[in-house]
This record gives structure tokens, sequence and C-alpha cells, in this order.
């Protein structure tokens, strides 16, 4: 299921958001263009979704057992799935953090993430109302599950590469927290988002909003993250 800007109800079918735009009110904080939703989702449904992955792993590592696969790496060896090392090709980044493509595999669940992130988008054009006219669309759920050790620990920003380039605008879902470290940091901006259950972050995926994921010192991380493309009119 896609998810469309507020403008773009004449391009694709509308998800309808988990809360109209009008009852939003003071739900979100916005400064320099980084909205934050803190504990927007349900930590039940954000537990729903970790147990999914949890239960993909398990069923994964069970699979590759009888395949007698080695190295006996799920995420290295399944369809949906990736190893966040693998999208360099020296490896050495210091990426380390698995990850599902929750839209192609639970279209139930990722419909449910998808009303929770337009209320979010509503709320976050109208803020911003430039964005009010924009075709976006979001069509990719990525569910991350970062390691103690692990996260994407280079300064980078979302748009960075040619075919990239229209992806406007970044979201995040943080899943969890009680873990040390895991900090969406911003380079210019000079702060830090400390991962907390059920939050949402929107925030563009130009240069101006360059960031990583902070080291993760004790526990694991989970997230559920993906991008706001503009369509053509």
């Amino acid at each position: 299921m896609s998810i469309t800007g507020t403008g773009a109800s004449n391009y694709m079918e509308m998800v309808t958001p988990i809360i109209p735009v009008n009852m939003m009110g003071e739900k979100a904080e916005f400064d320099d263009f980084i909205a934050i939703w803190p504990s927007f989702v349900p930590s039940a449904f954000c537990n729903d979704l970790i147990h999914f992955f949890e239960r993909w792993e398990e069923g994964a590592v069970q699979r590759n057992m009888e395949k007698d696969l080695k190295p006996l790496n799920p995420f290295a060896a399944e369809a949906n799935a990736m190893v966040g090392a693998d999208q360099f090709q020296d490896k050495q980044l210091g990426r380390k953090d698995y990850a599902l493509m929750l839209d192609n595999m639970d279209s139930m669940l990722n419909a449910r993430v998808n009303q929770y992130l337009q209320a979010c988008l509503n709320h976050y054009c109208t803020e911003y109302s430039a964005l009010s006219k924009v075709p976006l669309t979001s069509w990719t759920s990525k569910m991350q599950k970062t390691p103690e050790g692990g996260g994407y620990h280079v300064f980078h920003h979302e748009n960075g590469s040619w075919n990239e380039q229209n992806r406007d605008l970044v979201w995040t879902i943080y899943l969890n927290e009680g873990f040390e470290g895991g900090e969406t940091e911003f380079f210019y901006q000079k702060r830090r988002i400390k991962p907390t259950t059920g939050t949402v972050c929107i925030f563009p995926g130009a240069f101006t909003h360059t960031h990583k994921g902070n080291l993760v010192l004790k526990g694991t991380k989970y997230i559920v993250t993906g991008w706001f493309y503009q369509q053509p009119v």
C-alpha cells in the first residue's frame, strides 16, 4: 500500500490516516524541518512488529539449518532480507544491521504502519504548506534490527545519488527503547534524537539534514524506516 501526500488525492488512492489532521493538535514537535511525534504509535503495535521480525528470523535460521547453508546468516540467504554491510562494496563503513522488507512480507502489518505514517505526513505538509500540493508517496517499509555494536555510523543524506534523488522526505518509527546509544544524530543541526517506543520522525532527505545512526552501546534497537518520494503528476 502506498501513501500519498495531502495534495495527491487525484494521483493515487489515499491511505486513511489513523487520526485526521485537524485532530493532530500539539502531538508533534517541529524544529528546522525535523518533525517528531513522541510515542505516537502504540507500544503494543510496536511489539507486534518486533515479534514479527523475531519470528521470521527464528524460522529463517531453521530453514537454513535444514538446507545446511553456511555461513548461517538468514538475512544473506533469503528474499526480502538484507545485511546492512552488504550495501557497500568495501564493507568498511562500520554498518552492522539487518533488515526485512515489511511491505513485501505482511500487507496487513504494513497497512497499519501506513495509517500512522499518513497522519504524520498530513500534519507535516500542513506545517510546511509548500508540500501541500506535492504528490508524495511511500512504497517501502524497511524493518531494521541493530544489535549491540551496530549502526550506520557514517554521516550521509538520503538523496545523495542519482537513483535516490527523488527521496524528498525520510521517515522512521522507533519500535523500542531501553538500549544504550543508537541516537539519530544530525550533523548541521548539532542534534541527537533519542529513540523512544512509538516515536515517529520525518525530515528532509537532502544534504541539509545529513545524519547518522549512532553506535548501539548495549542492547538491540528496532525501527521501521523508509522514504516519501515525489511522483510525477
